[in-house]
């Protein structure tokens, strides 16, 4: 926020980026909440109930990145500076155009979906709805770094920059760090916690009509 590069000169980032983050990491919860449940067969665990909350929680971490996006759009158009103009046009019709309306329709128009509590509870839309969230919001992440770079005050520096083989490889392998120390986690680690089961149970035999047998041992542990 204190640069002077077109682009980066907004107050409204520290907040844009807590909210981005939240934003991105509900997505990231719904798309590990599906995998793990039909993988490992936690149907009884993961309930539709829980992805519904869920889904409510990041709808609404939703809306507020909305509003924070756009506060940073109309901050920018309302500067009065040339330059931020330049590139907040260029940003939309240039050659990042393609990024840039992707990001908004996986980040800014598909979330708009979780108000019915249909989708909330489907998951394989919920699904499909965080796998491009977190497409979207990976596209802003890069929407951010790249297009000022390509309208700055000096001329001589502007340059299209576009991710080489070497970011490529470095994206690549940081999926696939994450994947494989998920996957050692879930193996070594109970992937449900134990307190949550009994208290599941808990409930169940509170509610129901039938005593559950295995009710008095997990009293005991």
């Amino acid at each position: 926020a204190m640069s002077m590069m077109p682009g980066w000169h907004v107050t409204s980032f520290p907040p844009y980026f807590v909210a981005g983050a939240l934003y991105s990491g509900c997505a990231a919860i719904i798309t590990l909440f599906v995998l793990l449940r039909y993988l490992f067969k936690f149907e009884a665990y993961m309930t539709p109930e829980i992805m519904d909350k869920t889904a409510r929680l990041t709808f609404a971490i939703a809306m507020a990145w909305n509003f924070l996006n756009l506060s940073e759009y109309a901050s920018i158009w309302y500067s009065h500076d040339m330059f931020e103009h330049e590139m907040l046009i260029d940003k939309f019709t240039g050659p990042y155009a393609g990024i840039v309306w992707t990001m908004l329709f996986c980040a800014t128009i598909v979330p708009f979906a979780m108000a019915w509590k249909k989708v909330r509870v489907n998951m394989w839309a919920m699904f499909v709805i965080s796998l491009l969230i977190q497409l979207g919001m990976w596209l802003e992440r890069f929407q951010i770094v790249s297009p000022p770079l390509a309208s700055n005050h000096e001329p001589w520096t502007q340059a299209v920059v576009w991710p080489g083989l070497v970011q490529m490889t470095i994206t690549a392998a940081s999926f696939g760090w994450f994947t494989m120390l998920f996957l050692i986690f879930c193996k070594v680690f109970p992937s449900v916690s134990m307190y949550e089961v009994k208290e599941m149970v808990y409930h169940r035999n509170k509610h129901g009509k039938k005593k559950l047998q295995d009710m008095e041992k997990l009293k005991m542990i």
